[in-house]
């Protein structure tokens, strides 16, 4: 990645393209390398404030960060899905399969983690349901699939149509011209360092044996022990 971000020569189209040239040839970058920068430093903000939460024991904040940016995920691989909870669902689906699931390892339902989010969203309401469940295995399992896909959207040839035509909206901050993540996360990979790499507050959540694993968060919570 490090010497194929200035190489590469993908474009974006229709009013994508619009969007992302002028920002693409200030840095003299493709596109789509662009937009990949802006998006992947979007995940790793995401991923960074869940990481800190998690730090902190602030569970419920932590996974549903987590979450928001399993859903912008979604949004690069089915761009045409407008719900949200479909977004997720494609979002929670592709970083399952960003690697088999090791020996032991806690994939949570995708089912469980949209009424997660939607739990956690709407005040910790969940119509016609006893309550939500968790744990701390699940935001674990989220972050380390986040970082995997960070990397394989620039390298997955298989969503980069999708990813081309997903609507994604750039930020910048007010009284400044610059896009926000753009500048950082070019310089990032041209120092040999990819996306998924050296996430803020990573330590809080890489680690086995940071002492939150398997913590249930609500009275009879079932997680990948089984129920609490």
């Amino acid at each position: 990645m490090k010497d194929a971000i200035r190489k590469d020569v993908r474009t974006l189209s229709g009013a994508q393209a619009t969007t992302w040239r002028p920002i693409a040839a200030r840095h003299g970058i493709s596109t789509f390398s662009c937009k990949y920068l802006y998006t992947t430093g979007l995940l790793r903000e995401h991923m960074s404030v869940s990481g800190l939460a998690f730090r902190n024991k602030v569970y419920l904040g932590s996974v549903f960060a987590a979450l928001i940016a399993a859903e912008l995920v979604g949004h690069c691989v089915e761009p045409a899905t407008t719900s949200a909870g479909l977004r997720l669902k494609n979002g929670l689906h592709y970083l399952e399969a960003t690697r088999p699931a090791a020996d032991g390892e806690y994939v949570p339902p995708a089912k469980e983690l949209v009424d997660l989010r939607n739990f956690v969203a709407h005040g910790a309401f969940a119509a016609g349901k006893k309550g939500a469940s968790m744990t701390t295995e699940t935001t674990t399992y989220l972050l380390h699939r986040l970082a995997l896909a960070a990397d394989k959207l620039w390298s997955d040839t298989k969503i980069h149509k999708s990813f081309k035509e997903s609507a994604i909206t750039p930020l910048f901050l007010k009284d400044e011209e610059e896009c926000i993540y753009v500048a950082e996360m070019l310089g990032r990979i041209e120092s040999g360092r990819t996306p998924g790499q050296d996430i803020d507050h990573q330590d809080a959540w890489r680690q086995p044996s940071n002492g939150a694993t398997n913590v249930p968060l609500f009275p009879g919570s079932s997680g990948p022990t089984g129920t609490a």
